[in-house]
């Protein structure tokens, strides 16, 4: 007999079965897992919301100014209006509001000093803008801010993307949006009204909340294109799905909700192009007065 058969004759060692830890502790390891990440992103939510409006207060101005050749550039509404997704450093307001002025200041053909302001609320629906509500009188018309000044600021709106969820119509959403949009347009010198932004919501899930959200967005539209052209409204920057710019996924902060910094990037350059020739009309109407 050779040394190889010899070899083939003896008995194989088994390899060791592994083992599996009990039921009950995989499931008590499940649930730790689970336990844990809820925490920890529980934890970077709650960071973030409170980096946000600590950055938004920072940056925020003490007073609003109320002298000549100055005006104020407002971002108004909801969570995108304030900002929430951004990454944005102490100094800076976060969201649209500082991009655009400083996109403003680049293209140097604004004369006069534009400063920039954040009026955006966390959650709130077209309801809660209504000019009957205090909160619009104490946010737009606080103590020391003139007609006049207002009359040389601007405004733009981002509201209705939480109408849905709180109950609230279509046809609701959009007779409060107009409501608002023309009391803001008879106390300031310009309104940009943004379409609702609804290319985060999966319409698998929700496809309620995108045919409301695009009724909406139909609606206000067609008011728009109806109102003059020589008012001072206008449609802001179309950020829903009738536009296609706005559906990379490169644009949405990691819980999907809402805006990432290149997000708010490219809203900013949107509205530069469309702010540009109505901001400068307002200074242009101011020094025609001041000469006279």
């Amino acid at each position: 007999m050779t040394r190889q058969s010899t070899e083939m004759a003896l008995p194989r060692a088994e390899k060791p079965k592994p083992t599996r830890p009990p039921l009950s502790l995989r499931i008590l390891a499940g649930l730790f897992m689970y336990w844990f990440t809820w925490a920890v992103t529980t934890s970077l939510d709650r960071f973030h919301r409170a980096w946000i409006l600590g950055t938004r207060w920072l940056a925020s101005p003490w007073s609003l100014k109320d002298k000549a050749m100055h005006h104020h550039l407002i971002v108004a509404g909801d969570d995108h209006a304030l900002g929430m997704g951004d990454t944005c450093v102490p100094g800076n307001l976060p969201g649209c509001a500082t991009r655009l002025v400083t996109l403003l200041h680049e293209r140097k053909h604004m004369r006069h000093q534009w400063t920039a302001l954040n009026f955006g609320r966390l959650g709130l629906t077209t309801r809660d803008w209504l000019p009957s509500t205090p909160a619009f009188a104490a946010r737009f018309a606080p103590k020391g801010y003139s007609p006049e000044q207002r009359q040389r600021d601007a405004v733009v709106l981002l509201i209705g993307s939480f109408d849905h969820a709180a109950g609230i119509l279509p046809e609701d959403t959009l007779a409060n949006a107009k409501s608002t949009v023309l009391a803001l347009s008879d106390m300031f010198g310009f309104v940009s009204v943004c379409t609702i932004p609804d290319w985060m919501v999966d319409e698998r899930k929700f496809p309620d909340a995108i045919e409301a959200m695009a009724t909406v967005n139909k609606g206000l539209r067609v008011w728009i294109e109806g109102l003059e052209k020589s008012g001072n409204i206008a449609l802001g920057a179309e950020v829903d799905r009738a536009s296609t710019d706005f559906r990379l996924a490169r644009f949405y902060a990691h819980s999907g909700l809402h805006f990432n910094k290149a997000g708010y990037v490219k809203m900013s350059r949107d509205l530069l192009l469309l702010l540009e020739s109505p901001l400068r009309r307002i200074e242009f109407n101011e020094e025609t007065a001041f000469l006279r």
